[in-house]
């Protein structure tokens, strides 16, 4: 540390030491430093500087395990219903379909005049009923007959000018099959007969009438279905026609189908059948209609004229 001398003191000395210090002498030798004082006061923190530059990423720590799943929260109340969609415009109406062509008309019928009416009969007095016999041991079964031919030869010698003939079928043995509609109805077995009323040629279904006159036509039976039946004629044309006036049939329940027919007949050898041309469906002959014996389908023929 530099001597200091009283030259460079403060104005406060006096006269005298000016004096004397104008008669300075030489500079002495640096002396040896003092030892340190003690430390100052700690001076007021400084500014803190700018941020420093962002100093490279560490490497990524391990993935922690996956929580426990939270219980699951409480369902929402429904939302409000949306309002309804406004309705489409209708689609254009397709073009109309062509008309079919016209069927071809058929045919018609002349009507034929009226035939006479039959002479009524009599009823008689009915008698007094009997008493009932008794009961007859049961015979025994005689062996079955012989199948006979279908067809009939011209019948008996006419009673007073009377003919007629019944053809009939037994309901358990001769309709195993049903009769279509449009299908004639077959009686193959032949009763009482006179005259000229014969099967034609053997048919089971077509019944000629030889001689011109007005003929009692009757035809019965018992079906299980709703039906009708109908007579239809072949005036010795090769063609047969229906019989506007002789439809019968029934609706529903167990009554029988009934037909009774009075018929002119103005050309010889015509012939006749009892069509099933007007049923919903095909006929089923019942077989043991209300009981346990068989009943019959049957065609009773009578020329009255």
């Amino acid at each position: 540390m530099p001597r200091r001398d009283n030259c460079s003191s403060s104005s406060s000395s006096s006269d005298d030491d000016k004096k004397h210090c104008e008669k300075r002498g030489l500079r002495g030798h640096q002396g040896s430093c003092g030892e340190r004082g003690p430390c100052g006061e700690r001076g007021p923190c400084g500014c803190i500087g700018p941020q420093g530059l962002q100093g490279p990423p560490g490497i990524p720590g391990l993935q922690g395990s996956q929580g426990i799943q939270g219980p699951q929260g409480v369902q929402g109340s429904q939302g409000i219903q949306g309002p309804q969609g406004v309705q489409g415009t209708q689609g254009i109406q397709g073009p109309q379909g062509v008309q079919g062509s016209q069927g071809i008309h058929g045919p018609q019928w002349v009507q034929g005049s009226q035939g006479i009416q039959g002479p009524q009969w009599v009823q008689g007095i009915q008698g007094v009923p009997g008493e009932n016999g008794n009961n007859g041991n049961n015979g025994i079964d005689g062996t079955n007959g012989l199948n006979g031919t279908m067809y009939s030869v011209a019948g008996a010698a006419p009673i007073n000018g009377l003919e007629l003939a019944e053809f009939y079928g037994m309901s358990n043995v001769d309709y195993a099959a049903t009769i279509a509609i449009g299908a004639p109805v077959p009686f193959p077995q032949n009763g009482v007969s006179t005259g000229g009323i014969v099967r034609n040629s053997g048919s089971p279904t077509d019944f000629l009438l030889q001689d011109i006159g007005i003929y009692l036509i009757s035809f019965i039976g018992s079906f299980n279905e709703a039906g009708q039946l109908t007579l239809w004629l072949d005036s010795n044309t090769g063609t047969f026609n229906r019989v506007i006036n002789s439809t019968a049939g029934r609706a529903t329940g167990a009554n029988q189908i009934v037909g009774n027919i009075l018929l002119q007949i103005t050309a010889a050898s015509s012939k006749i059948r009892i069509v099933n041309d007007s049923s919903p469906a095909a006929l089923t002959v019942t077989p043991l209609p209300g009981g346990t014996q068989a009943g019959v389908v049957l065609l009773t023929i009578v020329r009255l004229a």
